[in-house]
């Protein structure tokens, strides 16, 4: 039955982070996607301990390869990755934003170029929704370690 299915191509995806440190939510989610996908990690500045965990490809946001299909952007402060071109934008969306408004004055800027926003759960995705005005275009639960 040889040609009868066609090859799936393999899309270019990286995952940025702004700050990579040793420990925490955002990270660990950066880590174990890059790990399970072998999905290139960006970032603006890391920890070493924390970039040993990584099996791939990691890449420093002024060094990085500058052209993909998808980008996933973990993180929604810091310096942004407006140098890297992809066809797809990923803005994930970690936190109850509700609170992060209410209690830290955090304010969500949409860049310009994101093309779709993914949240980590359902309460996430309604809080998110319900602050911003911006939709949740899926729900993706955050990968846990082995």
């Amino acid at each position: 039955m040889k040609g009868i299915y066609k090859e799936e191509k393999k899309l270019k995806t990286g995952v940025y982070i702004s700050s990579m440190w040793s420990i925490g939510g955002i990270e660990t989610f950066a880590i174990n996607l890059c790990n399970r996908s072998g999905f290139d990690l960006i970032f603006d500045t890391a920890e070493i301990s924390a970039l040993k965990k990584l099996k791939y490809k990691a890449y420093h946001l002024d060094h990085s390869p500058n052209d993909y299909d998808v980008l996933i952007i973990a993180t929604a402060w810091g310096k942004m990755p407006n140098n890297i071109k992809a066809k797809k934008y990923i803005q994930m969306v970690h936190a109850m934003y509700d609170y992060y408004i209410k209690d830290w004055n955090f304010v969500y800027n949409k860049l310009p170029y994101t093309t779709h926003h993914v949240c980590v759960g359902k309460e996430v995705a309604k809080a998110f929704e319900k602050t911003t005005g911006y939709k949740c275009d899926k729900v993706i639960y955050n990968l846990l370690s082995k």
